[in-house]
């Protein structure tokens, strides 16, 4: 009924002559556009279905692709327990010539736009509600290890009948595809191709198949997806320029077949009995997990009719759940409608990333391009695996090497080399193995078919071209079908550095008699692994210096002290210009002040830095003395006569000098003396000093007089006395003006100045009957005031 409706409805706009031939051809191919994703098998059901029934191998290795991953899916490791899976993506753009930008060989906004809608519609943003924690990443590195933008152009023009046909695969065409795709395809171990073509088994950009993708377990001649040039894409309102087909818009074709590529049926899977393209039952159900599209969120149904509505056949209760079956991607409907995968999908594309597309996760891919990459030297064996058991039955094989961070994910011997069964990845930069010396490394090796598996592991360490029995690392036996052993092995210390070297595993049902080894049904394979020199320890830094307070304009020798063997040194020495790189650098300070000093030191292993704050003094000379505070005017022979300066910069010690004959009495060295002076007139100096020098001096001129001396009558010198009417004579001193008596009773003084040589105590108030000492002193001709005597 629905094949007779698209006809009516195709004759009818062909026949109406109020539309134009363009708009003509835009109707049917919408129709064709959708025919081919409901009215008949999808591209990639239609490959999968054909070579399942064709291919041993591809059958053989789709089996086991699904074995294995439903063993993942139940050992409970679902996708919410893991984080980020990126995949690295190569996208070649097979054009005709045109300029890029033009017609097939589309512009790069137009390639990155799409690359920015899958990673929206993985990741659950915008009007897509699931995020399944998967994203696609273009390429850094190429094969090669160089540096790339994951973007390859390549006319394909002139090979087979790609300008007239595109690429082809269908029985009955040219079966071209794999001979288009060698033109630039890349390991399907570590990078994920999407090739991008002018036309589709003839259709050349119209309606029809818009691409196609192929489940994981096939020949890595063709693994990839494949999608129209104006299928590939992100421009729902059209107004980017990109050469898209209103239609395909929104790049559902590229997120529908990245589902098929991570391990995604149809949501409707089975419901096609006879396998002629139309839906003729509802799909089986008894275990979800294992029946119809294997996922038990998705309900079964047969396949709708390419619209958004709830109108397509429904099987069982499902009726009321199809409304959300036409948004799921993996439904048949329009572009508009396609934006969801369910949990279960969800899980099941990141259980195929991380078991039979695992190699993707650990490839280089995306790492920045490192140092050129040289492959170890050939070997002087190459095990053959036996052509009549292991090549062509099938038997047993390696599924899966882990060494490190690097994994491999092979298929059966016959599949991975047809010729020797040995799977050669020594000259494969992306699969270089990194290890040091004395470094514990994890390896893992997964089975094929068969239980029974021995397993060995050997690693070139001398170098020489050939595996010896003693370079064994690892060994396993008795291992069952589709099984891990697991182990490790210790890096020795006598290995080859600094080269690549071939580690190999060789697998078989038999006994292994040694790296040479002709598996029976097993196979051998090789990997390049790359040793560096132990890693060691990092400096512990320290110096020292051989003085650390000093004089401005000394020379200041470091020593480092540092431990670990440091190779390179940097030494800061905290003056804001002066630096060294010498293990034991000199260095002269040019100004005054205290000083942090930093040493860096460096190996192979890292660095460290030590930092002695404040750790240099650098001292000036004492600034200029100040004016001497004290008398200028002494009397000769006076003693104790106090002097003193303010302290003075940077100075540590002072260092006085009195007039010839006098002495310094108290204080030498400080701030404030005392002097003893003799008879000679002269300067008191004074040298501010520290050990670095001295500052400028200070003086003071100081006159010395021989002053006569007055002294009591004898009558009365030294005596003390109480009679109020006693007179108390000084002796007559020549040229003296005046007499000052003074008497200390009791501890007051009490004075009194005249001009003639005595005095009476009651003439100065002197209580009657007090006991009292007497004094006397004169003032000469000048007016000067002369001790007491």
């Amino acid at each position: 009924m629905k094949n007779t409706l698209l006809l009516l409805i195709i004759i009818s706009i062909v026949g109406f002559s109020g539309h134009s031939q363009q708009n003509r051809i835009t109707a049917i191919d919408l129709l064709r556009s959708r025919m081919n994703q409901n009215g008949s098998e999808c591209k990639s059901d239609h490959i999968h279905h054909r070579l399942m029934q064709s291919d041993a191998n591809y059958r053989s290795n789709f089996n086991t692709a699904q074995l294995k991953l439903q063993n993942y899916l139940s050992s409970e490791q679902k996708s919410a327990k893991a984080t980020l899976l990126t995949v690295p993506v190569v996208v070649h753009v097979l054009h005709l010539g045109e300029p890029v930008g033009t017609g097939t060989n589309i512009s790069d906004a137009q390639i990155q736009s799409a690359i920015d809608n899958m990673n929206d519609c993985f990741a659950g943003v915008g009007a897509y509600p699931t995020d399944t924690d998967i994203q696609f990443q273009l390429a850094a590195q190429d094969p090669n290890c160089a540096a790339t933008s994951g973007i390859l152009r390549v006319n394909a023009a002139g090979v087979s009948d790609y300008s007239t046909n595109g690429i082809t695969n269908d029985p009955g065409s040219s079966l071209n595809e794999a001979t288009i795709k060698a033109l630039s395809k890349w390991p399907n171990s570590d990078y994920y191709n999407i090739w991008i073509v002018a036309g589709i088994d003839g259709n050349m950009g119209a309606g029809g198949v818009q691409g196609y993708a192929y489940f994981p377990g096939a020949s890595s001649n063709v693994d990839g997806t494949v999608v129209l040039y104006n299928s590939f894409g992100y421009d729902p309102t059209g107004t980017l320029g990109y050469n898209l087909k209103s239609y395909t818009n929104r790049n559902v074709t590229a997120n529908h077949e990245l589902g098929h590529a991570l391990n995604l049926y149809h949501t409707f899977e089975g419901d096609d009995g006879n396998s002629d393209g139309v839906a003729d039952q509802c799909p089986a159900n008894g275990d979800p997990s294992t029946d119809g599209d294997q996922c038990a969120d998705t309900d079964p149904h047969r396949r709708d009719d390419g619209d958004c509505g709830d109108s397509g056949f429904t099987c069982g209760g499902a009726g009321t759940d199809l409304a959300d079956i036409v948004t799921n991607i993996m439904a048949y409907s329009s572009d508009n409608c396609q934006v969801k995968f369910s949990t279960d999908q969800k899980d099941r594309m990141r259980a195929a990333l991380q078991t039979n597309r695992a190699g993707l996760l650990t490839s280089k891919a995306l790492d920045a391009p490192g140092a050129p990459f040289s492959p170890p030297l050939a070997n002087s064996c190459t095990p053959q695996t036996d052509p009549a058991w292991g090549l062509d039955g099938n038997y047993s094989g390696i599924q899966t090497v882990v060494v490190k961070d690097i994994t491999n994910t092979s298929g059966y011997p016959s599949s991975d080399n047809a010729a020797t069964g040995t799977l050669d990845k020594s000259a494969d930069c992306q699969k270089l193995i990194e290890v040091s010396e004395g470094e514990l490394v994890a390896v893992s090796v997964t089975t094929l078919f068969n239980n029974g598996n021995n397993i060995k592991m050997y690693v070139d360490y001398d170098n020489s071209g050939s595996f010896d029995v003693s370079e064994e690392v690892f060994s396993a036996t008795g291992v069952s079908a589709f099984s891990t052993a697991s182990g490790d092995f210790t890096v020795p210390g006598t290995a080859t550095t600094s080269t690549t070297l071939r580690l190999r595993v060789v697998q078989d049902l038999n006994a292994i008699s040694g790296p040479c080894h002709d598996s029976q049904y097993g196979q051998a394979e090789d990997y390049p692994i790359y040793i560096t020199p132990a890693a060691g320890t990092a400096p512990v830094a320290d110096f020292s210096a051989n003085q650390t307070s000093v004089c401005q304009g000394t020379q200041i020798n470091f020593t480092d002290l540092s431990t670990n063997t440091p190779t390179g040194w940097s030494w800061n020495f905290g003056d804001g210009s002066g630096t060294s790189t010498a293990q034991n650098p000199s260095y002269t300070y040019g100004s005054a002040g205290t000083y942090n000093v930093t040493l860096t030191a460096t190996n192979a292993s890292g660095s460290d830095a030590e930092t002695k704050v404040g750790y240099i003094t650098i001292n000036d000379v004492p600034g200029n003395a100040g004016a001497i505070t004290g008398s200028n005017s002494e009397c000769s022979s006076t003693n104790g006569v106090a002097y003193s300066i303010s302290a003075v910069s940077e100075a540590t010690s002072y260092t006085w000098s009195a007039p010839g004959g006098s002495t310094i009495a108290s204080g030498q060295g400080t701030t404030s003396v005392g002097v003893n002076f003799g008879s000679t007139s002269g300067n008191i100096q004074v040298t501010p000093s520290n050990s670095c020098g001295n500052g400028g001096a200070s003086t003071l001129a100081v006159t010395l007089t021989n002053c006569a001396s007055s002294q009591l009558a004898a009558a009365h010198c030294g005596a003390t006395g109480s009679s109020m009417t006693e007179r108390i004579y000084a002796e007559s001193v020549s040229g003296a003006t005046a007499y000052t008596w003074r008497f200390r009773s009791g501890g007051t003084d009490y004075t009194f100045t005249r001009s003639i040589r005595y005095v009476k105590p009651y003439e100065l108030g002197l209580p009657a009957n007090t006991t009292f000492e007497a004094y006397v002193s004169y003032r000469d001709a000048s007016y000067n005031w002369q001790p007491e005597g």
